[in-house]
């Protein structure tokens, strides 16, 4: 059995036949062989070290040769492990669902990554977070999504995708049933932003747009797009520079998502002003759970604000104020009014 595992895992990983190559050991391959077809591997090469020298990483071949006769993998999971090992894709890509490439660098071979999303036409979740993608990989990408007809996780935040980039997936994406996108720290600017009023959806449920650099002026184009996908339920704009004016330009739209539960406006330096016509339209976002107003340099007066509607936020169980200058009367003033079996995070414990 693999070395220091916890039972649960190991009782997990036996009954539904998945592999989590997570430590080496002198019997690695043999572990390999003894495997009677899982349905999931994860491989992460930060875990795989030689074991009589814990420095060195153990050799890719040792696992692309014990794995041939998988048949009958849909999930795999292949983390840290640079370009090579793509290769295990091409044993049987259409048996894959589930493809999670993370941290891989596959950027820097573009065409052998675009040759697996060829491949795997049966995808319905694909990670391809961090790596070092850059325009001309994204539009390669975007052609070969085409036939992924079920695709309803993608995954491409922390690459370099830029303006270009973003506008050919958004044609792409817009024909794909997609619930989640995660499209955070892509460089997009003003440019890319403004592609992103082209995206039309109806199943597209959590978007993340962290750290894309969107400026008040921006969220005209944004607001537009959160209008044509009327079912987002979390929406993560957090360390932006949408300021005053851009919270007005959202509010609009946010009260016209009817099933929003999740907002993180974290870091975006709202200010005071901008806080109190947020909470006008506040209470009509009726399904709202969880609101992120952290770092945006709310003082007493938007805490004062604030204090006004959170009464009649019924739905609202997590409000987070971390890291804004509300001071200790703006602290007693919210608590006041929020209680109940809710969540608030308004100040770091010691």
């Amino acid at each position: 059995m693999l070395e220091k595992l916890p039972l649960e895992l190991i009782d997990k990983w036996a009954k539904n036949n998945i592999i989590l190559l997570r430590k080496t050991s002198k019997y690695l391959k043999e572990q390999i062989d003894n495997i009677q077809q899982p349905i999931a591997l994860t491989i992460n090469s930060k875990w795989l070290r030689d074991p009589n020298n814990g420095n060195i990483p153990i050799k890719h071949n040792i696992i692309f040769n014990g794995i041939r006769s998988f048949k009958s993998i849909s999930k795999l999971i292949l983390n840290n492990c640079r370009i090579e090992i793509l290769k295990i894709v091409l044993f049987q890509p259409h048996s894959i669902t589930y493809l999670d490439l993370s941290s891989n660098h596959c950027g820097l071979n573009i065409k052998k990554l675009v040759n697996v999303i060829k491949l795997c036409t049966s995808l319905l979740h694909l990670n391809l977070h961090y790596n070092k993608i850059e325009t001309v990989g994204a539009c390669s990408i975007a052609k070969e999504l085409n036939n992924c007809k079920k695709l309803t996780h993608f995954n491409i935040g922390a690459n370099l995708i830029g303006s270009i980039g973003i506008k050919k997936l958004i044609e792409v994406l817009t024909k794909l049933p997609i619930e989640f996108l995660n499209i955070s720290n892509i460089q997009l600017e003003s440019e890319g932003i403004e592609c992103l009023k082209n995206l039309k959806s109806q199943t597209l449920i959590n978007l993340n747009l962290c750290k894309n650099k969107i400026m008040t002026d921006d969220t005209i184009n944004l607001a537009q797009m959160i209008r044509q996908c009327p079912n987002l339920v979390n929406i993560n704009l957090s360390d932006n520079f949408i300021l005053t004016n851009g919270i007005y330009n959202l509010s609009k739209e946010f009260k016209l998502c009817p099933n929003l539960a999740y907002l993180d406006l974290g870091y975006n330096l709202i200010g005071s002003d901008s806080i109190e016509s947020f909470t006008r339209v506040l209470p009509e976002i009726k399904s709202l759970v969880s609101l992120d107003l952290c770092g945006n340099n709310i003082d007493v007066f938007g805490a004062y604000s604030l204090a006004k509607v959170l009464g009649e936020c019924k739905s609202l169980v997590c409000l987070k104020l971390l890291n804004n200058p509300i001071g200790l009367i703006g602290i007693e003033k919210i608590r006041q009014v929020y209680k109940g079996k809710r969540i608030l995070k308004i100040e770091k414990k010691n």
